[in-house]
């Protein structure tokens, strides 16, 4: 979760899906390049009172979908909130904290490569690595 802006308002936003895009088999090679490393982020956001940081019960939320290019982990950062990660204390109230931050070093600790050929390779499945 995240404080951000919608509509001129401080909200919250909460990630609630990430899908890589993937381009057909039979597209262009600008196509393809184009859509390279793009991911769809799907986001439910939440209104708040700016003043104490508390959620506004009969807010509700709305959905918001955008699509972003990631090429390295500062922009996997960014998507995450960057420095305005946050998480909901013991008594209820939102406060900053560093999630995001946690969140690209353990990805980034998850990713793995093989080499085929004399080329690297991200693995993307467990049993790939045999």
């Amino acid at each position: 979760m995240y404080y951000d802006t919608y509509k001129g308002k401080k909200v919250v936003k909460e990630i609630v899906s990430f899908e890589k895009v993937f381009s057909p088999e039979k597209a262009a090679p600008e196509v393809k390049e184009r859509l390279k490393n793009t991911y769809i982020v799907k986001t439910r956001i939440r209104n708040i009172n700016p003043e104490d940081g508390w959620l506004i019960e009969d807010g509700g939320f709305v959905e918001e979908k955008k699509t972003v290019k990631i090429n390295n982990n500062y922009d996997f950062w960014k998507v995450l909130g960057k420095y305005n990660s946050v998480t909901i204390n013991k008594d209820g109230k939102f406060e900053y904290s560093e999630n995001s931050i946690k969140i690209v070093a353990d990805t980034a600790c998850k990713v793995r490569f093989k080499r085929v050929n004399g080329t690297l390779q991200q693995l993307l499945y467990d049993h790939e690595a045999e």
